[in-house]
């Protein structure tokens, strides 16, 4: 299997995050063939420290394009892609790894937990998911299972255990 991780230069300073923006679809549009899946960062549509307020309205203006890009690179590239990205679920904004098959279709997804007030109040992003339990998201494509653990699930061996 062919994986590629991309990773764009993190845009310290709101007034570079489109070009991160940018450049994560460029770099999708130079994907080819020869990859099985490609992953890319978190908060992919909004890559920067915003001041609080000001992430959810760059993603909205961003979002929609980057996820067309992921789903044509997977389409054109016939590989699984992982997008993390403020989604829009049901009217609520997420913090949200996407996962896509090769046709571009959804395959699974998987609502990030936070680990402070600060991220969810900041990003201005739904965390209600959080404040119960949920089985471990596992997303199977091709035989192939995949989990996500973040900054937050490691802290809890259990979670581990859950996947297995």
């Amino acid at each position: 299997m062919n994986l590629c991780v991309i990773q764009q230069p993190y845009a310290y300073d709101p007034a570079d995050a489109e070009a991160s923006v940018d450049f994560l679809i460029s770099e999708l549009a130079s994907c080819d063939e020869s990859l099985d899946f490609i992953l890319l960062p978190e908060y992919s549509d909004c890559p920067s420290s915003f001041p609080p307020g000001e992430s959810l309205a760059f993603s909205l203006r961003h979002a929609p394009r980057l996820e067309a890009a992921v789903r044509e690179t997977a389409k054109r590239c016939n590989a699984v892609i992982c997008l993390n990205f403020c989604a829009n679920i049901t009217g609520k904004h997420r913090n949200t790894s996407r996962v896509y098959n090769q046709k571009g279709e959804i395959a699974g997804e998987y609502y990030k937990q936070q680990l402070t007030e600060k991220e969810p109040a900041n990003r201005q992003v739904d965390n209600s998911y959080a404040l119960s339990f949920k089985a471990p998201k596992i997303v199977n494509i091709d035989g192939i299972k995949m989990a996500f653990l973040t900054c937050y699930d490691i802290y809890f061996n259990e979670y581990i255990a859950h996947l297995a």
